[in-house]
């Protein structure tokens, strides 16, 4: 029989209960799935226009020509993406009915993806500046058409506030109800604020709160989709200093976070002409220059400049190569794009921090809180050159949750392509099956080619065994992470919250938690942004003065 490798993912229960219950349990944490994350290729917007602005859309791969750090590299695919915000004349109701449904529009390709960010924080309150700002703003909101997705934020606002609209009334209200507080310290509008009030330096504060807040919003539109993902930065700049200052690298890290989740950021400073820095404050300069984004400043009509954004979310390349050296080096690495047709004007980033150089099969640094540890022991460690990609989804059904996977054999298998993947969901206590086997061939293949189990609530391992005439080895890979939370509550319905971490337990992100019925939610994590490295979910869930914590790590690879 030809050598197999077993594989074990868990399906994530969350039960309420008191300490001494969690206890009893330690020491029954199933090994936790890696994750292989398409990070090798770099994917890059690019804006291709020729006169009177007009996109250009007849160019092809060959077209384009790429350097990194001054070195040539080949451009592999090249797709012109065309979007009008229109519906697809089907009839469908186009209304947001809640924030999930808001969320899984976002998700579509075909819909405009808009952010308002309003830096309150760096806005005069002068009545010239708000009344330029405000016509701009309402320019930008007449020009949304029915599709079109707007989130608005501010530095005040955490990601579970975020929600997508439709509603021009609701932009309108927001719009009409805004107002800049530059140099203004009261009247305080949280109790994060009055906090601020004891430090010793609260405009370098608050400058820090606005780049943090804009780092979690591109992170969180990044981690939708892989198309452009669109964000007006109205502020007149918040102070950053030189580099080197301690607010400097927080303006690194959002650019970072832009730049890896494919976010172009347009900057409006609603002063008028001459009353702007040339080229608008560092801040702003670095936003709009190296996300390939407009820089609306020092401009006496920005309601007409504007609408450039329209334009460039609406035609764009999403060309994508494979970096001709090593890049996982912790560096940035510079990118320039140029087209081959002469008098054509291009808008790309100007480049992209690589993931830091690390071994992901060292076994995980000691933490000091004993939950992470378990979650970080229990990892599984990585294989390497293994041809298959995997993906794995569920659902809720009843009382019970519907798991479904799915295979493809991928051309760079270097001896032969995989033949069939055997599937068998077995208790993680005592490795009973759970369900007979099911043998499932690659997708396209004349068989076969999904595996459907119905689970009961419960942690569940699940062996995964290849079958090839060679040997080849089992690989998994996901475009998403899915855990589904089912509770039983001592007390009432809990409340339940999520964060991404690092491997030493530092927060990187807020997760959305959305409920599917009255006894489970649902995290859904994409994965495509992820630098390579381990992460670790932290569920929290309370409900009255019942409280239960789990985490789960895992490893997305290159």
């Amino acid at each position: 029989m030809p050598p197999v490798c077993r594989l074990a993912v868990a399906l994530v229960v969350l039960a309420l209960a008191t300490p001494g219950a969690q206890q009893r349990e330690a020491g029954t944490e199933p090994q936790q799935p890696t994750f292989r994350a398409g990070v090798n290729v770099v994917r890059v917007d690019v804006s291709v226009t020729g006169r009177n602005d007009e996109a250009v859309a007849t160019l092809d791969a060959s077209s384009f020509r790429v350097t990194e750090d001054g070195v040539p590299q080949k451009v592999e695919t090249a797709q012109f993406i065309r979007l009008t915000g229109e519906p697809d004349g089907k009839g469908r109701d186009l209304t947001i009915r809640d924030r999930q449904h808001g969320l899984a529009e976002a998700e579509k390709e075909e819909v405009r993806l808009f952010a308002l960010f309003l830096d309150d924080y760096h806005i005069d309150s002068h009545p010239e500046v708000a009344q330029r700002l405000k016509r701009a703003l309402e320019s930008f909101v007449d020009a949304l058409r029915p599709t079109d997705l707007v989130v608005v934020m501010d530095p005040s606002t955490t990601l579970e506030g975020v929600t997508f609209t439709r509603d021009k009334w609701l932009l309108r209200e927001r719009i009409r109800t805004f107002k800049g507080r530059r140099g203004e310290l009261v009247p305080v509008r949280s109790v994060l604020e009055e906090a601020q009030l004891s430090q010793r330096n609260v405009w370098e504060l608050r400058a820090g709160v606005t780049l943090s807040a804009l780092e979690a919003l591109v992170t969180h539109l990044g981690g939708l989709r892989e198309g452009r993902k669109s964000v007006i930065f109205v502020s007149q700049g918040p102070p950053v200093g030189r580099p080197g200052s301690l607010v400097y690298p927080q303006l690194e890290k959002a650019l970072r976070a832009a730049n890896r989740g494919n976010v172009t950021v347009h900057v409006l400073d609603p002063r008028p002409l001459g009353t702007a820095p040339f080229g608008g404050a560092e801040a702003l300069a670095r936003l709009s220059l190296d996300t390939g984004g407009r820089a609306i400043v020092n401009s006496n009509t920005p309601w007409d400049r504007i609408t450039q954004v329209f334009f460039d979310a609406s035609a764009y390349y999403l060309i994508g190569y494979t970096p001709s050296r090593e890049r996982a080096d912790g560096k940035f690495h510079r990118i320039d794009v140029r087209v081959t047709p002469p008098g054509l004007h291009v808008t790309a980033r100007r480049g992209y921090w690589a993931p830091p150089p690390a071994d992901l099969s060292a076994p995980p640094a000691p933490a000091p809180d004993p939950a992470l540890s378990s979650a970080l022991a229990s990892l599984v460690p990585l294989d390497k050159g293994r041809p298959i990609d995997l993906w794995i989804g569920s659902a809720p059904s009843t009382d019970r949750t519907v798991v479904e996977f799915a295979w493809e054999a991928l051309g760079r298998a270097r001896e032969s392509r995989a033949a069939a993947l055997e599937i068998e969901p077995v208790s993680v206590g005592s490795g009973a099956s759970l369900g007979a086997p099911q043998t499932i061939a690659a997708a396209g293949a004349n068989a076969t080619s999904v595996a459907r189990f119905l689970l009961e609530p419960g942690t569940v391992s699940v062996k995964m065994t290849m079958r090839a005439s060679d040997g080849a080895e089992v690989d998994r890979w996901t475009d998403r992470l899915v855990i589904d939370i089912p509770w039983a509550p001592v007390t009432r319905a809990p409340e339940v919250g999520a964060r991404l971490t690092g491997r030493d337990g530092t927060s990187l992100m807020a997760l959305s938690v959305v409920s599917t019925d009255a006894q489970r939610a649902r995290i859904v994590l994409p994965l495509l942004n992820l630098a390579p490295g381990t992460y670790v979910v932290r569920v929290d869930a309370t409900a009255g003065d019942d409280r239960a914590t789990q985490q789960v790590a895992f490893t997305v690879s290159q």
